[in-house]
């Protein structure tokens, strides 16, 4: 089970601005030997980020600026599989490297002046480390260390185009990792 979720507050300026993300992603998988685990996996994400945005207009009185805020959400639906392998291990504590590969659905839904939104088909591949920690022979604390990713990704939007993107992050913003639990059979 993968668990992450963050809440990013700016406050400048009178712009208040937040972003929310949640995600959830159970797996099941199997332990070839003590170095290679493969298994599949669920994910929901859920994505929602506003933003103040200025209208200006002039009337009789002078002009006047007002505050609109610029709303978008995002839900998606994936599915995939796994391949985890151990590089090192001292003790309770080993490092890993993952490789998944997924393919989904999503839905981005924006507010500003005008309502719209449209759905998207998307699939990609992501590699990163994972730290673990083994609490007991049976539970072991895992983080999925997203902000050092390397990717493969692509989403259509239903009847209009395809982007596909190939990215290294490193990202100093995303720092905290991707909490999980594992439960050996």
């Amino acid at each position: 089970m993968n668990f992450s979720a963050s809440r990013i507050k700016s406050e400048s300026d009178n712009d208040k601005e937040t972003a929310n993300s949640f995600s959830i992603s159970p797996s099941i998988g199997y332990r070839f030997n003590e170095k290679w685990e493969v298994g599949i996996l669920l994910t929901f994400n859920k994505f929602n980020n506003k933003e103040p945005n200025y209208s200006f207009y002039t009337d009789n009185e002078g002009t006047t600026a007002e505050m609109i805020i610029n709303e978008t959400k995002t839900k998606e639906y994936l599915a995939g599989a796994y391949v985890r392998r151990q590089i090192v291990r001292f003790n309770k504590f080993s490092v890993h490297g993952l490789f998944d590969i997924y393919v989904g659905k999503g839905n981005l839904e924006r507010s500003f002046l005008l309502s719209s939104g449209y759905d998207y088909t998307l699939w990609g591949t992501n590699i990163c480390p994972v730290l673990m920690f083994d609490l007991s022979n049976k539970f072991t604390v895992f983080a999925n260390l997203n902000f050092l990713n390397l990717g493969l990704s692509s989403s259509k939007i239903k009847n209009l185009s395809t982007t596909t993107e190939f990215n290294f992050v490193v990202n100093a913003n995303d720092i905290l990792p991707a909490i999980g639990l594992i439960y050996k059979f």
